[in-house]
């Protein structure tokens, strides 16, 4: 046999110290929904506590601040329908045809 590396030998280790840092893993789409759904958590129970402080104290009150009242309650209705917005954008984003088919079935049930 020659001196040349064979098959069975280790390959040499690379460098311990690389000249360029390792970049840093891209997010799941679980991840990047974990997220979306903290994000839009905090959106719902700001506008009810903001829904909560305005309305049920009668800071808004009479024909124009019922305008405002609405509003704010609409803001927490626009939450909650991001909460399935999320879920959808889940179901697009994840790669693994299985867990889309479990997302859409659980979105569905």
């Amino acid at each position: 046999m020659s001196a040349a590396a064979t098959p069975y030998e280790p390959s040499p280790e690379p460098d311990q110290q690389s000249s360029q840092p390792e970049s840093p893993p891209t997010p799941t789409s679980k991840q990047r929904n974990l997220k979306r759904l903290g994000a839009a958590l905090v959106f719902y129970l700001g506008s009810l506590l903001l829904a909560e402080h305005l309305i049920e104290d009668r800071v808004l009150t009479g024909p124009p601040p019922a305008f405002a009242a609405a509003l704010i309650a609409a803001l927490s209705g626009l939450a909650f329908a991001g909460f399935f917005w999320i879920l959808a954008a889940l179901i697009i984003e994840e790669k693994d045809e299985f867990l889309r088919l479990l997302y859409a079935r659980y979105l569905t049930s």
